[in-house]
């Protein structure tokens, strides 16, 4: 679905943005939108096939399952990096929710997101208010039909090292997805909110929530043809739109005056603060802090090509690859995927539960323990395309082989020294050249690896 009355180009310069509130009148939540965007990509943006399989790790959240606040081990940050701001002496104090001051803020902040989209409403948004229990029981009923692909993503997670053995990711999911209290479920409609207290917080929350409902209005944002979890494809449908609702609720809390915006800041450290880390295992967290912070640069990028209709186009065709999240100018460039074999597991009589791709953001994150974070970036940065197996052999245990070829055989021999010393921190891994252009790394859990997994952030 794409905006009606579009042209066939993006124009040369961003268009300047519409006022809030045009001459002819006030917009009403819900009227026809009648925007005039270009409706088709430039030559170097045409949507290439998606990727085809059960992968293995990229996408941690459905569209809209938005982490609160973005934090480090090391304290509370605002979203920007920078530190907190210092709190005030004596905190406000903030009036319970009703449904009438709910209504009222909900059509405010519907107005700010259709400013800032140059997009209408096509509908009004289902707006419930429901307790936190019935909140968190609807997250997990959300979650529940993908139980079966994420007991999968587990066990390979648990053969590369980046979980222990019989891990709870669901129970992990479940805990991002109650760091907040607002939620658009673009399969029902419905935007839950969780009774508590009106406070700026909760009025950011719901701007990025309000976003990701309006893009579902004009894009569909579900689509029975993406799996929910763990392929690259999801991926980038994900950071696409949480990076678009991350940009807008940012400019909301650029609009507000200091006092304001200190006190959004201070609410968010202090509900990180009283999250239990151990809730969710340390790779989910930070995918899901790659879907925002990456989501929000391929967004960017979009923006000063071709303003609100360039990234309309990015959320009718969203990156395949994370690589593309990553790289924002692979995503206009749109480089050809290589084309990988699944690779072969040790016996023929190996047991196969899982095929697909492991994608470079997912490969990052693999090597950052042995490598650093800045050698990880730059040897996964070398990733063209791959293929994985997961298997469980003849003892037992769970194996997981990927196959991937590189940019060149120096970025081929960068990533192979890194992914070494991956394999030399793993029980049971090895790391070898298959090619000019190709390397190839195996990773099998054992009994004695079930110790805990710390973060390597």
């Amino acid at each position: 679905m794409t905006p009606s009355g579009r042209t066939d180009s993006w124009p040369t310069q961003a268009a300047a943005k519409p006022p809030l509130v045009p001459a002819s009148g006030p917009p009403l939540l819900g009227d026809e939108p009648q925007p005039t965007r270009p409706a088709s990509l430039p030559p170097s943006r045409r949507p290439a096939a998606l990727i085809v399989g059960a992968a293995l790790l990229a996408l941690v959240i459905i569209a809209g399952l938005a982490v609160a606040v973005i934090t480090r081990r090391d304290g509370a940050t605002t979203d920007n990096g920078q530190a907190s701001p210092q709190a005030p002496t004596t905190p406000p104090t903030y009036p319970e929710i009703t449904p009438a001051s709910l209504s009222d803020t909900i059509e405010r902040l519907a107005r700010f997101v259709e400013g800032e989209r140059t997009l209408q409403f096509r509908s009004p948004v289902d707006v419930e208010l429901v307790t936190p229990e019935e909140f968190t029981a609807r997250t997990a009923n959300r979650l529940a039909p993908s139980a079966e692909q994420v007991g999968v993503m587990g066990r390979e997670l648990a053969a590369l090292g980046l979980a222990t053995t019989g891990t709870d990711l669901l129970g992990g999911l479940n805990t991002i997805a109650n760091e907040q209290s607002a939620y658009y479920d673009p399969v029902t409609g419905i935007l839950s909110v969780a009774d508590g207290t009106l406070d700026p917080a909760l009025e950011r929350a719901l701007v990025h929530e309000l976003t990701v409902a309006l893009d579902d209005q004009w894009f569909e944002l579900t689509r029975p043809t993406t799996v929910p979890f763990a392929d690259d494809p999801a991926y980038g449908r994900s950071a696409t739109v949480e990076g678009n609702a991350t940009r807008v609720d940012r400019a909301w809390v650029e609009s507000l005056d200091d006092t304001t915006r200190r006190e959004v800041y201070r609410l968010e450290a202090a509900r990180a603060a009283s999250i239990d880390p151990a809730g969710a295992p340390w790779v989910l967290t930070e995918l899901a802090r790659s879907a925002r912070i990456d989501g929000v640069t391929l967004i960017d990028t979009a923006l000063s090509l071709g303003a609100e209709q360039a990234v309309d186009d990015v959320l009718a065709s969203p990156p395949t690859t994370s690589s593309e999240v990553l790289w924002p100018e692979r995503w206009v460039a749109q480089p050809e995927v290589a084309k990988v074999e699944v690779p072969p597991t040790d016996a023929p009589t190996d047991e196969v539960f899982a095929t697909g791709s492991l994608g470079e953001i997912s490969l990052r994150l693999g090597l950052w323990e042995a490598a650093g974070g800045a050698e990880a970036s730059a040897a996964a940065r070398g990733w063209r395309g791959d293929r994985l197996v997961a298997w469980r052999n003849a003892e037992g245990n769970d194996c997981v082989r990927v196959d991937i070829r590189t940019s060149s055989g120096e970025a081929g021999e960068r990533l192979l020294v890194a992914m070494e010393q991956w394999a030399a921190i793993l029980p049971d891994a090895s790391a070898e050249r298959i090619g000019p252009e190709s390397v190839r790394f195996t990773s099998c859990t054992t009994p004695e690896a079930a110790a805990e997994i710390e973060s390597p952030l």
